[in-house]
């Protein structure tokens, strides 16, 4: 329950991994070296000071007092880290950020990076959200540590056309998380990660060939697809259908969530009619605080991307 999480420390690494996430872009956007400098202070806190670093593994995340020590799904929790990467990129030039740092950070990600790979073969929790949410995590630490080769070994991450063939059905559908008690949150959260590990291998020049562009959004198993499971959802989205009049959902969704599946896929595959979804969340919800319209455009801003993807 929500006393027992706050008397250790998960609700600390989600204020941390925020609090950095926020103050990476106010430095962005304004080049004020004041966020810049508080930002460095939070990730050395918690991964660099010899004093207060932590241990480079998650095995007590998730841990049941008086009956274990930890679970193996707590690896859930270190999705907070990629925001904290993603931040230490962005702070890169600024003055309180230095090489050595980002070096000895790389160092820390490493050896998380090492402990993950030997406790989570790529098999684990395949059918459910908790393994995408590894190979997302695994695909954003081999490259923030310059292991990229590791994303083209089948034993490193679950191949995308398996991991859609145990989750997506071919109406799109996520049966798993469908049976969950708030299974509007987790059809949202398993799609999630897969939009974040699509960005992650788009964006980075590290990563050629397969990895680059639509791969993700347009690979299919042998029945379903991520397009497949987005259009779904479409329906619920657009206010058409009502979620809990169809599946459980004991606790309220934001849809302003949504945009964070539907923005990156409009601007990544030049879709229209997910744009036009995003306008009318924007519209009917006043999205404005989330943080994706800041780091992704409108669609009509990148109209080469349409003209790239027609002619492929």
């Amino acid at each position: 329950n929500d006393e027992m999480i706050d008397r250790y420390d998960r609700r600390y690494l989600t204020r941390m991994s925020l609090a950095v996430e926020k103050l990476s872009l106010a430095w962005v956007y304004s080049r004020d070296e004041k966020y810049a400098e508080k930002a460095p202070a939070f990730i050395k806190t918690w991964f660099l000071d010899p004093e207060t670093q932590m241990n480079p593994h998650f095995r007590h995340a998730q841990f049941w007092p008086g009956r274990n020590e930890g679970g193996l799904q707590g690896i859930i929790e270190a999705r907070e880290f990629i925001p904290v990467i993603e931040a230490a990129s962005l702070i890169y030039d600024s003055q309180a950020w230095t090489p050595e740092d980002h070096r000895e950070l790389k160092y820390w990600f490493y050896d998380f990076m090492r402990w993950v790979q030997r406790v989570y073969h790529n098999e684990v929790f395949a059918d459910s959200n908790v393994g995408t949410w590894i190979d997302t995590q695994k695909t954003l630490y081999a490259l923030f540590t310059e292991h990229s080769y590791l994303l083209y070994t089948s034993k490193y991450l679950l191949p995308i056309p398996q991991r859609i063939d145990r989750q997506i059905t071919r109406s799109g559908e996520q049966p798993v998380e469908l049976n969950r008690a708030t299974s509007n949150h987790y059809t949202w959260f398993n799609l999630k990660a897969y939009v974040l590990q699509t960005e992650m291998r788009t964006h980075s020049s590290a990563v050629p060939g397969e990895f680059v562009g639509r791969s993700i959004y347009t690979a299919r198993g042998d029945e379903g697809s991520l397009i497949a499971a987005l259009d779904w959802l479409l329906p619920y989205v657009s206010g058409q259908r009502i979620w809990h009049e169809d599946h459980p959902a004991l606790a309220e969704f934001n849809a302003c969530r949504y945009i964070d599946l539907y923005r990156p896929v409009a601007n990544g595959l030049a879709e229209p009619e997910y744009e036009a979804l995003v306008q009318q969340l924007i519209r009917e919800y006043g999205c404005h605080s989330i943080s994706t319209l800041l780091t992704h455009p409108p669609l009509e801003d990148h109209s080469e991307l349409r003209v790239r993807f027609a002619a492929e």
